[in-house]
């Protein structure tokens, strides 16, 4: 069963310089242990394009839980669903 997931683009930037989620905006511990797992790059057999960031969801669940709790509105995790014409799911 998996434990973590790939870091997208949009996480990364969200956590960077003028992104979503400045650091005054999280806990320190939490911040702290999102940048130690967007630091660490690990490489797997099937990765093609080369080292990929991996979160685990532990570390997703306390962060989406702290942006509920904060009243935000979106997640900076999910890029946000576009809706299919009937039919092509």
């Amino acid at each position: 069963m998996a434990s973590s997931l790939l870091a997208g683009e949009r996480l990364v930037r969200a956590l960077g310089p003028g992104g979503e989620l400045e650091p005054e905006r999280l806990p320190r511990r939490l911040r702290a242990e999102l940048e130690a797992a967007l630091g660490k790059k690990h490489t797997g057999s099937d990765s093609s394009s080369g080292p990929q960031r991996l979160v685990s969801f532990r570390l997703i669940r306390d962060l989406h839980q702290h942006l509920r709790e904060r009243g935000e509105p979106q997640s900076p995790v999910r890029e946000p669903r576009t809706s299919c014409p009937a039919g092509e799911d």
